[in-house]
């Protein structure tokens, strides 16, 4: 029961750093970021988030023990209590992430499309800042539509499986996609994610490979 829990608090805090991944790179869209961006995207809100929400789950498992113990059946993550809990807050903050990066692809285009009306004296010097600035979008935007199209994939089956199992009253086969949705699905997110940063970031790859340079042994 605790690591039905534990888990499911987990993944729903993934989601949420998800989503302040998505106000960061909005906040970055600014010339002057706005204060509300950066009080919600900054290291102690991300980490008061994944205390308050693991702690809520925490709560649930509490709650839900007073009702006695229970086997991990996928059945019992299908309950109400999940339902209310975790997975209409977690399809609520898909929702927030899926429009946040629409409205960031807006801002980009329609920045792209001030730079490139903007008179330049030294014709050499604008086609390279509109060629750089380019590529930093275009990385930008594969690097954030990845995270999202891998949280969504992850996640959102999830969702469908139990509003599913709930509306026609827990059937085995719904149960059986509501099994498929935690074993399958939700693992996706943690195993591909580093997948992403490594072939994206290259801050990421260099901060990783000093990192390995840890464990060789002195010659």
């Amino acid at each position: 029961m605790a690591v039905n829990h534990i888990v499911a608090g987990t993944v729903l805090a993934s989601q949420f750093h998800t989503l302040m991944i998505c106000l960061e790179r909005l906040g970055s869209t600014f010339i002057n970021k706005p204060t509300i961006l950066h009080i919600v995207t900054s290291n102690v809100s991300v980490v008061l988030c994944f205390v308050l929400i693991n702690g809520f789950a925490l709560l649930r498992f509490g709650l839900d023990t007073l009702n006695g113990t229970f086997p991990c059946d996928q059945r019992y993550t299908a309950t109400p209590s999940f339902l209310y809990s975790h997975d209409i807050p977690a399809l609520t903050i898909l929702i927030l992430v899926v429009l946040c990066y629409g409205v960031i692809m807006y801002r980009m285009m329609k920045q792209r499309k001030t730079i490139g009306v903007q008179p330049v004296q030294n014709v050499s010097i604008s086609v390279d800042i509109r060629s750089k600035n380019n590529i930093r979008m275009y990385k930008n935007v594969i690097t954030l539509g990845a995270i999202i199209g891998l949280t969504l994939i992850a996640t959102l089956p999830r969702s469908i499986a139990v509003f599913y199992s709930y509306s026609v009253g827990g059937s085995e086969s719904a149960l059986n996609f509501v099994w498929i949705a935690n074993h399958v699905f939700v693992l996706l997110n943690p195993l591909f994610d580093p997948l992403i940063y490594a072939f994206t970031v290259r801050q990421y790859r260099e901060h990783l490979i000093s990192f390995s340079k840890c464990f060789k042994k002195p010659q």
